[in-house]
């Protein structure tokens, strides 16, 4: 799999990443050391966690997976800090006290010395940024960490912190991590075109909806009870209502009408945008990896299909007034 340039990093990365919230739970593992087997075979190289994902334990089956195949200097590794961990309270937050017990313990459970890609899970409203950034500066001065990203921040408050930490001659964010897929584009009004200006490296989650750009949900039918919106709250707000359905329906026939699968058609697009850096996919099955993979090799999205995605999108969000901002998808 090719390499691609990560933002102002330096970093090659593959622009597929392999998100790994489900190791460990509901992934036993045995499966989630094949699953990490197998993506590395197939040529990805940037593996994405959190120390709050299953309280710590993605983590620890990474760093036994890097041990035992003694690949830590091949991998891209990328985790985060912000939630709790395990439900424990003192793990939460942004805090200097938080953030220096919490990488240690990120760096124990993954079997190595340094991070990659140390990113800000999510803005705590409850420290000022200039607290939060002088304890990632240190970091970065300790080699502990190579590279500041944010997670699921705004523009404006990825912009702050890059002027922050230029004014004080600090790291500034260089990989931004946000939500992200052919139905839900907010992030292409400000976000994206903010990247390509200040030179942010961006990684995508959520690029088949949480599953709901798969073809498998129809509209009208509830969801199963072993699927994601059956058992996870967060997801059925984000994408289990009627005007995503329908959106996902109509992506689904132009899908069939061109010979591609629905989620050839989402990741396609994700992997075509000019201000995606990397598309992050998560799997339970080695089947859902491949069909990721698949995705990579087929053919670039047409101008027809582009423009079909888009008259998608301009249904499903109405008229949003643009006057003098940057083309979200710009052509050429």
């Amino acid at each position: 799999m090719e390499r691609i340039r990560l933002g102002g990093t330096g970093l090659k990365v593959s622009p597929l990443a392999f998100g790994t919230m489900t190791l460990g739970d509901p992934v036993a593992e045995d499966t989630s050391l094949e699953l990490l087997d197998f993506v590395v075979d197939q040529g990805i190289n940037f593996i994405d966690t959190a120390n709050g994902y299953n309280a710590g334990l993605s983590e620890e089956i990474i760093g036994r997976w890097m041990k035992a195949r003694g690949n830590r200097e091949r991998i891209v590794l990328a985790t985060k800090v912000r939630y709790a961990v395990g439900g424990d309270p003192d793990t939460a937050g942004s805090t200097p006290k938080v953030i220096l017990r919490e990488v240690e313990n990120s760096l124990r459970r993954l079997n190595t010395d340094y991070i990659d890609i140390y990113y800000l899970h999510q803005p705590d409203d409850d420290t000022p940024i200039e607290t939060t950034w002088r304890a990632l500066e240190s970091l970065v001065s300790s080699g502990k960490v190579r590279y500041i990203g944010v997670s699921n921040f705004a523009a404006w408050q990825v912009v702050e912190a890059v002027n922050l930490a230029r004014n004080r001659g600090w790291t500034p964010p260089t990989v931004t991590q946000a939500l992200h897929n052919a139905i839900s584009r907010a992030v292409e009004t400000e976000l994206l075109p903010m990247t390509r200006s200040y030179d942010i490296g961006t990684c995508m989650y959520n690029p088949l909806a949480g599953g709901l750009l798969t073809g498998k949900y129809k509209a009208g039918k509830e969801a199963g009870s072993d699927t994601r919106f059956a058992a996870n709250e967060m997801y059925r707000k984000r994408y289990w209502n009627d005007p995503q359905r329908t959106a996902a329906d109509r992506f689904s026939r132009i899908a069939a009408q061109r010979g591609r699968t629905s989620a050839e058609l989402a990741l396609r697009y994700m992997l075509d945008h000019p201000d995606v850096d990397v598309t992050l996919f998560g799997a339970t099955r080695r089947d859902q990896v491949e069909q990721n993979l698949a995705a990579v090799t087929s053919s670039p999205l047409s101008t027809e299909e582009l423009n079909l995605c888009d008259e998608i999108w301009a249904e499903l969000h109405g008229p949003v007034p643009q006057y003098n901002r940057t083309n979200a998808r710009p052509q050429g």
